[in-house]
């Protein structure tokens, strides 16, 4: 009896940066062939809701390790065009203070701008989201059709609204015949061996497996685009944090306008007037904001069609979620459905590269499927488990006044603690190194003031 060869069949849901970075980094040169000898022949089909890809104000800034994993892949033409952000401006609203902090490595106390500003350099990057996303599924669909097997399809307009097991009444977690089956409100759409839940932070397919864990959350996002006063070609995004523990993060994409988001404790009414009111009242506190824009018009008729587009205004809620499982039953959450950090220190496309590349790291390691995850699961835990301990802490310190201005006094005078601290933020130190040195620079200062 001729045996016909399996197929290794991948579900992906959402064709945002972790769904589409996973299917790259299946078909990339590093993992393909490792991927056909672990676990033979395999096809991947990412499935959209969308009909398309779409510009999404939240979420266009990717920190400097970002950049990186773009560079490590050899796909860093993605970025082409997009402004480079070298350092952050943080902000304390309270005092107004500003702190200018650098990307760079600092050791050598170098102060020369050209060197700090080079292109070889660590640097971030202003991103137009739907400009990004479709040149990783350009690339992704270039990488297919370069194969002489294609093992890749995109479908628009697939709402997925079930996952079932392919037989439940001999569904075991362990079986190696465990296949689901996906549902559209289409209608059934395959089985497959393996499916990838990259459909973000409010995944609904999540909460509807029992993944998500309930958290209490009353904070907020608000985020629109802001025109500036006057265009200049300011290099470093900004962090504005103000007296009542709320924060407001300004990520320039052009030399005229920036993506701006303000974090705040909920407010009772949402209306769009409500929404403005609460950007209005940050811009009014911080002298630096009063400089860079005029406030949001209330009077939606006075707008011209352009400022319009300009003001639209998106909101999130909640701003964090855990999801727990990570893993279970060969269906796995990638990016921000796999728990999502709160947006000061969380870089979310930058996690969604890392937990893409964990993945598939981890299939390419382990032929049983289930160890495999069981790895991915582990290691994305282990990753992120400082990172989110820092990212609570950061968010205890800001409720306190008091303690802001002191923490910001202290690195208003210190270079390279601030520096420090951005490059932990933005991942180019490992958390606890990275904070143990800052411990060791506070006291090194107080050694010289002495």
């Amino acid at each position: 009896m001729e045996e016909t060869t399996k197929i290794f069949r991948v579900a992906i849901i959402g064709a945002g940066p972790s769904g589409l970075m996973a299917s790259y980094f299946f078909l990339s040169d590093e993992y393909k062939e490792l991927m056909r000898k672990v676990h033979g022949n395999f096809h991947i089909t990412l499935f959209e809701k969308s009909s398309k890809i779409k510009r999404k104000v939240c979420g266009e800034y990717l920190s400097p390790f970002g950049v990186q994993i773009l560079h490590k892949y050899h796909v860093n033409h993605i970025l082409h065009g997009f402004e480079k952000l070298f350092g952050m401006i943080l902000y304390d609203v309270k005092n107004q203070r500003a702190i200018h902090t650098h990307f760079h490595n600092n050791n050598d106390n170098n102060n020369d701008k050209e060197i700090r500003q080079s292109a070889q350099g660590p640097y971030g990057v202003s991103l137009n989201r739907e400009l990004f996303d479709q040149r990783i599924l350009e690339t992704v669909l270039k990488k297919n059709a370069e194969s002489s097997d294609e093992c890749f399809r995109i479908l628009f307009s697939k709402n997925i609204v079930k996952i079932l097991p392919k037989n439940s009444t001999e569904f075991r977690g362990n079986s190696e015949n465990h296949q689901w089956t996906i549902e559209s409100d289409e209608g059934l759409e395959g089985d497959f061996d393996l499916v990838i839940l990259a459909d973000g932070r409010n995944s609904h397919l999540g909460k509807s497996l029992g993944h998500y864990e309930q958290t209490e959350s009353h904070r907020m996002a608000i985020h629109c685009y802001l025109k500036k006063k006057q265009q200049h070609n300011v290099r470093f995004g900004e962090m504005h944090i103000f007296p009542d523990g709320s924060y407001c993060g300004i990520n320039p994409i052009s030399t005229d306008e920036v993506n701006f988001s303000i974090v705040i404790e909920q407010p009772n009414r949402h209306s769009r007037d409500d929404l403005i009111h609460q950007l209005n009242q940050r811009i009014d506190q911080s002298k630096r904001l009063k400089l860079l824009f005029d406030p949001i018009k209330l009077d939606t008729a006075a707008l011209t069609s352009e400022e319009f587009r300009d003001t639209k205004i998106k909101t999130s809620f909640p701003i964090t979620h855990k999801n727990p499982i990570i893993a279970k039953n060969r269906i796995v959450s990638v990016g921000d459905a796999s728990g999502f950090i709160d947006p000061m220190t969380g870089e979310g496309i930058t996690q969604s590269l890392i937990s893409s590349e964990l993945l598939v790291k981890s299939l390419v390691q382990f032929p049983d499927l289930d160890r495999a995850l069981d790895h991915y699961r582990k290691s994305k835990v282990r990753y992120f488990r400082t990172k989110s301990l820092l990212n609570r802490s950061f968010q205890k310190l800001i409720q306190h006044p008091q303690l802001v201005s002191m923490v910001s006094l202290i690195l208003s005078h210190n270079q390279r603690m601030s520096d420090t601290l951005m490059r932990i933020i933005g991942n180019l130190e490992k958390p606890l190194p990275g904070l143990c040195k800052l411990i060791l620079l506070f006291f090194r200062g107080l050694t010289l003031t002495k």
